[in-house]
């Protein structure tokens, strides 16, 4: 028994990316997010921390080494932070791995504050990328991730594109324009494994303010 726990838990950390350093493709999505206070679930820890932004780093198992900046073991469907606590948040090849996408989408939803962002990618509904890897349980539509933004208080409607490695890209230095270059045919489709969406947090009923006008009219009415 003791030997199944151990197996089980060397390939959480196998298959974590909860390990040191970063990568030109994660630097490339934190530009892309707002500065401030960044939820970075179950992307690994990463140096961009020093980038004007203050990364807090989530991931289901403990690092297997020390690693820099903050990090945080977490389940991604109960994080614990209090509501409105990020900017934005990077979850990048997450949702594949868990049993109630939605859910997670509402926790981060939750943690990030009004006029909050989200970067997210997942695998496509292909079996050479959901399954090449054991612990993934379900690959994405386009239609099935937009669904699952629009029920958990994402934007739905933003471009939902291909991303992918390819081979000597880094060399090219393509890494920032593998989107752009996806959509040529056939390298889409053949290298473009996973889907990239940037979307923003729809503000719940509570949360709606009135416009700025009407308050006015409103103020006047009331002779303040």
């Amino acid at each position: 028994m003791k030997d199944d726990h151990r197996l089980k838990a060397r390939a959480r950390q196998r298959y974590s990316t909860a390990r040191p350093g970063s990568s030109p493709f994660v630097d490339l999505c934190f530009r892309r997010l707002p500065v401030g206070r960044i939820l970075n679930l179950g992307a690994g820890s990463t140096s961009v921390a020093a980038d004007r932004r203050v990364v807090v780093n989530v991931d289901h198992v403990e690092p297997t080494e020390r690693l820099p900046g903050i990090f945080v073991v977490a389940d991604a469907s109960a994080l614990p932070f209090r509501a409105d606590s990020f900017k934005g948040a990077l979850a990048k090849d997450v949702l594949e791995h868990v049993q109630e996408p939605v859910s997670v989408l509402e926790e981060i939803h939750r943690a990030v504050g009004r006029d909050g962002v989200l970067l997210l990618t997942v695998p496509r509904a292909i079996a050479r990328a959901v399954w090449d890897d054991p612990t993934h349980i379900r690959g994405f539509t386009r239609n099935a991730l937009r669904t699952a933004l629009r029920l958990s208080g994402w934007a739905s409607d933003p471009p939902i594109q291909r991303i992918g490695s390819i081979p000597g890209a880094g060399r090219l230095r393509l890494t920032s324009h593998l989107v752009t270059v996806l959509q040529l045919p056939g390298l889409g489709h053949w290298f473009g494994t996973n889907w990239i969406v940037f979307t923003t947090r729809v503000p719940e009923a509570n949360e709606v303010q009135p416009p700025k006008s009407l308050v006015t009219q409103v103020t006047m009415l009331r002779g303040e």
